[in-house]
């Protein structure tokens, strides 16, 4: 038996890497001598741990009399450990089990090891760079994208290219990669494009690559580079044997044109791909499988993507205003998405965070001018986290937010008593950091809420009037890609549903019914592959009907649609000529009856728009208002006022809120 007890007071220690936390280590000489002990954490790199003292002198325990004395020695000491773990891919994040193993001077064969589990939090981080930076070639050139996952996490990562002029042809041999923490790949990357130069010199073209996690909180990094194209014939050649090469590809060219047949149509990103047009065999249609990817027609079979009549004009932003900007004198982070809502009659709210992280509101009464932003009880968020508003009753409105230290705090008004203080619920559960809340009222006096954990678990809580607000839970062991947005949908009475981008992927659901609870999660066609982390849309047009919408990887928005008679139909995409940013989310409404609406933004930063209805199907793509650019991949707020207009909220590069309104 030993001669020593140990108390490790390490339950629910969490630790950042590059950062510190400490917990305690109780000791008690149980022996007859004096000892001296030592501590030693296993279970995790040496150079991570600090003990303090180095040693502990403890007398052996005595009798009741002699322990009552003021001068009495001490027979219980305290380690005091300090964690310190390098903000380095080597922290992994996750549950480390460890042990506090204390050890005999006088006895080294009397010790004893306490075990606990230390969580150490996740964080984001890339380090990438062009190598070469500068490239050159008369039809095209290459260079390698060298990346690294810094962080302590997986990563889901997508890598895109722009240029200003728009000349130039990105061919990326892996746009979208997940990378282990630590890992690093080489990504070969193609350009290519534009005019080819005949004589003389080289023509400069510059160029960025974005490079970006899925994660909100990673850090993205934009790469710039240079890209020479060089003159078919060199400066230095005689004038003659240049004119004599110029006239003969002159003559090369001539002869394509005049006997090569004409051309085929060009593409047009802004028109709606057919069938017909590309001369593709169109599949046979499915009964109940809606029009081009759009929702079916009260579940009748429709065939009008395969009719042999052109596609549809693209509809014209001549009805939408000009983007104005909401107090641009205030900034918010890069992108951040604005939510609204109406709590009441002639009131628009909106929030979001600013580029410091702070939660500021502003508001529109009866179609007048744009409160100025102010701050909301003085609370903060990692700059561009999603502030989610609720209306569970009349005059009274609820946010949520994930906090800086990733907990779930919340905050509510009254027209009485204004923004009240922030509160947690239940901080012993960290969430994702900036991970967005979801909330929901499925029936009275009853408030749902989801988001993800730290470990990509998906967690709900809940309240009532008479209980208060419960302990966060997991949804049936769900796990996805920390941060992911988790949608929840009350379809009908007495019915929930989520949907959430899993780790494969694909889309997932899990629903719920007051008799049986949350059911298993299952694949909406896991066939289907979205943008890692990428938002599922979901909304319910018409009664005993779901749509879905989501981007991919390539940046082609699919949907897919489900009936109490058909079930879950197959992903299909919406004319995927036209590519928005890879995993942006697609923000969809229904303003009036058989017809809904969605709205997102391309990598270039546009917005985009189509519609649907039960005659011609989904329209093609078109741009609202394109010559002011948004943040790439920018969420799009989109607010139905209940008449006819519809209010666009969005937020730019520059941090500045821009909006537009369309009205008959």
């Amino acid at each position: 038996m030993s001669s020593l007890a140990i108390t490790l007071n390490a339950a629910g220690v969490q630790v950042m890497p590059g950062q510190a936390a400490s917990f305690g280590v109780e000791v008690r000489n149980l022996g007859t001598v004096v000892d001296r002990y030592r501590c030693e954490i296993v279970g995790m790199d040496p150079a991570w741990v600090t003990v303090s003292p180095a040693s502990l002198e403890l007398f052996p325990a005595r009798e009741l009399d002699e322990r009552s004395r003021a001068d009495a020695p001490p027979t219980v000491g305290r380690f005091s450990v300090a964690l310190h773990p390098p903000r380095s891919a080597a922290a992994l994040a996750g549950a480390w089990p460890i042990g506090a193993k204390v050890v005999s001077e006088h006895d080294p064969a009397n010790r004893l090891v306490e075990e606990a589990t230390i969580t150490i939090l996740p964080f984001g981080a890339l380090d990438a760079d062009l190598r070469p930076a500068l490239m050159g070639g008369r039809f095209g050139a290459n260079t390698v994208v060298h990346l690294t996952n810094a962080g302590n996490r997986p990563e889901a990562v997508t890598i895109s290219g722009t240029d200003r002029a728009e000349r130039i042809d990105f061919r990326i041999d892996k746009p979208i990669l997940n990378l282990g923490p630590g890992e690093t790949v080489n990504v070969k990357l193609r350009l290519s494009g534009g005019d080819v130069k005949l004589v003389g010199g080289a023509d400069t073209r510059p160029f960025t690559l974005d490079v970006k996690a899925a994660a909100y909180d990673t850090p993205p990094v934009t790469l710039s580079g240079t890209y020479e194209r060089k003159a078919i014939v060199p400066t230095g050649l005689p004038v003659a044997l240049a004119t004599i090469l110029a006239l003969g590809m002159g003559g090369l060219a001539i002869k394509q044109a005049f006997f090569s047949g004409p051309p085929g149509p060009s593409p047009d990103i802004n028109r709606a791909a057919s069938p017909t047009i590309v001369g593709q065999t169109p599949p046979p249609s499915t009964a109940g499988q809606p029009s081009n990817g759009g929702p079916s027609a009260a579940g009748s079979p429709s065939a009008a993507i395969h009719s042999p009549t052109p596609p549809a004009t693209p509809a014209s932003d001549a009805k939408w205003k000009a983007w104005s900007a909401i107090h641009s004198e205030t900034k918010m982070a890069p992108g951040a998405t604005v939510t609204t809502l109406v709590p009441r009659a002639n009131h628009v709210d909106l929030f979001t965070a600013r580029a410091d992280g702070a939660i500021l509101s502003s508001f529109q009464d009866a179609g007048g001018p744009w409160h100025a932003w102010f701050p909301i009880s003085g609370g903060f968020v990692k700059p561009g986290a999603t502030v989610t508003p609720l209306v569970p009753r009349p005059d009274h409105i609820d946010l949520f937010v994930t906090g800086t230290d990733n907990t779930v705090y919340t905050t509510w008004w009254q027209p009485a008593v204004g923004w009240q203080g922030w509160f947690q619920i239940h901080p012993e559960t960290l969430m994702a950091p900036g991970s967005t809340i979801t909330a929901l009222v499925p029936r009275d006096n009853h408030i749902d809420l989801f988001t993800t954990r730290a470990d990509g678990a998906v967690m709900s809580s809940w309240w009532e009037p008479a209980v208060g607000w419960q302990p966060w839970f997991s949804v049936t062991g769900g796990l996805v890609q920390p941060g992911s947005t988790v949608t929840a949908l009350v379809p009908r009475a007495n019915h929930i549903d989520l949907f959430v981008v899993g780790l494969n992927d694909s889309v997932w659901s899990t629903w719920w019914e007051a008799p049986v609870g949350w059911q298993s999660w299952f694949q909406v066609h896991g066939e289907t592959s979205m943008a890692p982390g990428a938002t599922v849309s979901a909304i319910v047009p018409r009664p005993d009907h779901i749509d879905l919408f989501a981007t991919q990887g390539d940046g082609s928005v699919m949907t897919t649609s489900w009936e109490p008679s058909t079930a879950w139909l197959a992903w299909s995409g919406i004319h995927t000529v036209a590519k928005m940013a890879p995993g942006a989310t697609v923000t969809a409404i229904a303003p009036r009856p058989d017809h809904v609406e969605l709205y997102v933004t391309r990598e270039d930063g546009t917005v985009r728009s189509t519609f649907w209805e039960s005659g011609p199907g989904w329209r093609a793509w078109y741009g609202i208002k394109t010559a002011t650019k948004m943040r790439g991949g920018a969420t799009v707020a989109a607010l139905p006022d209940g008449t006819s207009r519809i209010a666009l909220f969005v937020t730019r590069s520059d941090g500045t809120v821009r909006t537009s309104m369309w009205q008959p």
